[in-house]
């Protein structure tokens, strides 16, 4: 027996001692040590031991001796453990409360002062018990209290930490243990200030250094590296846990393409109890603190049915040091549920509160200029080595050439300009590479169309998903994307550079009717990026059916896309011919049991862009016809199918949603068998009462020409979202359009 422990103690002993000689060096008092026992002193941290039995101690090792550790826990009590009992021990940084094991200690009286073993009886938990039935119901959690606070150095260096207090309610709610936030490590330092979780028994567990992860979100890409985020995973969570954690990011370097800023929305998918926003800033001889802007609270209308009110209070008041500080309040609030369909992003209807130094958009613009006018030499050398720039070859096909150069051509780095940097870096390496994000792509173009006398300027723009710009906080950093808006023929023209498969002058949808800075130097300004038409996100169908006197059907369609769906259907370009074949044959199942691919053809090519896409398609169904006796036949027009599920609701919240002016037509021609005639048709539908007004129009009309029935319908909205006013005009329309493609065409044998 002895001989197979002594060498596993021995061991043991050698790799912790080893341990703590290779620890940072700090300072530690300890006892005096026998001859022969491995010193450690001052250990920067903790030391975590755990024991065979399962228990586990905080505190710092003071000795290793051959056979025990002697070790004093985080309140001054000393111990003595036998290496035997030992099963490892690790090196912890210290954080804050890391001396704290019990609720009673920690210092936030609000949640903690009255704990007792049953969690719902502390004073935090009678705040929530009115609601706590209907919150289990329909969240996992909620966010007792969320404190955000900032301050402003007066050389323009901010530190900003956060706080999240987070009450568990249901067994699923536990998955939130895990959360993380970003830095960019060029010039923002991430710090976990500290993670706890508090049980109901009142016990308090520290997270341990291996449940931190700080990560590289983009070193794939070592031009575009900059990104990284701390993940993290707190310890012991259960049912009614509290998890309480704090983080900081100091943000060390700031000019006029990476300013201060903070936004805030106060609205999520949970409940929130408490939230607030502190900014401190600090005045200097250059009046810094005059100079802050406040920023704009953007108030919307709260919605029926929400559990909590939002009450805002807004304060300034001076501190020592010649501050100034602004606090913002709101709360309670309660999480919005996504219960209706096609709703607008969150950010579009949440509070927010959005704060920067004060300034304005014509002065931000003609900063950035400035920047961009020192990368022209630069850029003058990168762009003549892209291969586009012909003698005699000007206008838009010198801008067609070189966006085919650039935007599909060159491989797209997905990593935005938040990820990396709102200004562009020197182009010559990337071109070397042929690799380059929007922004850059879009830095490209720009070089091209200066060279050839092109007017363009570069369009930084916020994106729907991001919710308006807050136009009287004149800050880069609102914007997220990208645009070049070019000048041809007289008339301004939008190019995106996100995407490898949008034809020249396609942007996304998301993109679309979203405000920007257009920079122009001294000119520039906030301008609106206006919709695509709905004919330019379009889908165009044009059916052809034979109609068997057998009941099978034979169909040709030859779908034209232009828009978002185009762009979609352009990805297969980069699948091999049989992987596309084998697709579109599956695709077809959906239409009918008994639905026969027979071939598609691209009428335009997929690496076409000088059109919209064009394919046909053919297939053939048999047993599509119903009998009804000798004399007639039934049919519906095949693929025709309409839903009326997203208005399925009496009345609605939020406004209906599409993001972006849509348009869809179908034309059929349906080929009778020899000897049938059109019997009955569904009614047609105009254009009813109203329709100038309402965004979204719905028409359909039959008519007979010889053998032939012709079907023609055109589904469109002219604005991206259909306010609450509409709801009922929209609601009616696209029910009666459902209703349509459920009812049957009867064909009768005779003669007229």
């Amino acid at each position: 027996m002895k001989k197979s422990v002594l060498p596993r103690l021995f061991a043991f002993v050698l790799a912790f001692a080893f341990l703590l000689a290779t620890a940072p060096a700090c300072s530690t008092a300890g006892d005096k040590t026998p001859a022969g026992a491995k010193t450690v002193k001052g250990v920067k941290g903790l030391h975590v031991v755990y024991l065979t039995d399962g228990n586990e101690y905080w505190g710092m090792v003071d000795r290793v001796e051959k056979d025990r550790i002697h070790f004093t826990h985080v309140d001054g009590k000393k111990s003595v453990y036998e290496t035997k009992d030992v099963k490892n021990v690790t090196f912890q940084k210290k954080r804050l409360y890391h001396e704290i094991e019990h609720v009673s200690k920690l210092p936030d009286k609000q949640y903690y002062s009255q704990w007792k073993q049953n969690p719902y009886t502390g004073a935090m938990m009678r705040m929530i018990e009115p609601y706590r039935r209907a919150l289990e119901a329909r969240f996992n959690s909620l966010v007792l209290r969320k404190d955000v606070r900032c301050e402003l150095a007066a050389d323009g260096s901010a530190t900003i930490e956060t706080r999240i207090v987070k009450f568990i309610l249901k067994e699923e709610g536990k998955s939130e243990m895990i959360d993380y936030f970003t830095y960019r490590k060029d010039r923002e330092k991430g710090e976990l200030v500290y993670a706890l979780t508090v049980n109901p028994d009142g016990s308090v567990h520290h997270i341990k250094d291996d449940a931190i992860n700080d990560e590289p979100l983009n070193n794939e890409v070592a031009e575009y590296d900059r990104l990284h985020r701390i993940k993290f995973g707190l310890p012991n969570v259960g049912v009614h846990s509290i998890l309480d954690y704090a983080y900081r990011v100091t943000i060390s370097k700031t000019d006029p393409t990476y300013p201060f800023i903070l936004e805030h929305y106060f609205l999520g998918g949970v409940p929130v109890l408490e939230q607030s926003i502190t900014v401190t800033t600090y005045r200097n001889g250059t009046g810094l603190a005059d100079d802050f802007d406040p920023g704009k609270f953007r108030e919307w209308p709260i919605f029926p049915g929400l559990e909590f009110y939002p009450k805002l209070a807004v304060r300034r008041f001076r501190v020592r040091g010649g501050g100034i500080r602004y606090v913002y309040k709101l709360g309670p609030i309660g999480g919005f549920m996504q219960d209706e369909y096609k709703t607008p992003p969150f950010s579009h209807f949440t509070p927010q509160v959005v704060v920067g130094l004060k300034t304005d958009w014509a002065k931000v613009g003609a900063a950035y200029a400035e920047k961009l006018a020192a990368l022209e030499p630069a850029l003058d050398k990168a762009v003549k080595k892209l291969g586009v720039l012909r003698y005699g070859t000007l206008g838009r096909e010198i801008a067609e050439e070189a966006y085919d150069r650039i935007a599909r051509k060159m491989k797209h780095v997905p990593v935005g300009m938040g990820g990396y940097d709102y200004l562009p870096q020197d182009p010559g390496p990337l071109v070397k590479k042929d690799i380059a994000n929007s922004l850059d792509k879009a830095h490209l173009f720009l070089g091209i169309c200066k060279l050839v006398g092109i007017k363009a300027n570069l369009v930084l723009v916020r994106g729907q998903g991001a919710g308006p710009v807050a136009p009287d906080v004149a800050n880069i950093r609102q914007l997220t994307t990208p645009l070049v808006r070019v000048m041809l023929d007289g008339k301004p023209v939008y190019c995106a550079f996100g995407s490898v498969n949008l034809r020249f002058g396609q942007i996304p949808s998301y993109l679309q009717d979203v405000r920007g800075l257009l920079i122009d130097g001294k000119e520039s300004k906030l301008v609106q990026v206006p919709p695509t038409p709905p004919a330019d996100q379009a889908a165009t169908n044009k059916v052809s059916v034979l109609v068997k006197e057998d009941g099978s059907v034979e169909v040709t369609r030859v779908t034209t896309l232009t828009g978002g769906v185009e762009e979609s259907y352009r990805t297969m370009r980069f699948s091999p011919v049989e992987k596309i074949r084998k697709d579109i044959e599956a695709s077809f199942g959906e239409i009918h049991p008994n639905c026969e691919y027979k071939s598609h053809r691209f009428i335009t090519g997929l690496d076409d862009f000088s059109k919209p896409l064009e394919v046909e398609y053919k297939y053939e169904i048999s047993d599509y016809t119903k009998k009804g006796g000798d004399r007639l036949l039934l049919l519906r027009l095949p693929e025709l199918s309409y839903s009326a599920g997203d208005v399925g609701r009496q009345k609605r919240r939020l406004p209906f949603y599409f993001g972006v002016h849509t348009q869809q037509i179908h034309e059929y021609t349906v080929t009778l068998p020899p000897g049938f005639r059109v019997r009955y048709t569904p009614d047609n539908i105009d254009p009813s009462p109203g329709a100038d007004t309402c965004p979204y129009t719905y028409i359909a009309s039959f008519r007979e020409e010889g053998n032939k029935l012709i079907f023609t319908d055109r589904t469109e909205n002219t604005s991206p979202s259909i306010p609450n006013t509409f709801y009922g005009d929209l609601k009616t329309k696209m029910e009666a359009r459902a209703k349509l493609t459920k009812k049957w065409i009867i064909l009768e044998r005779g003669e007229k």
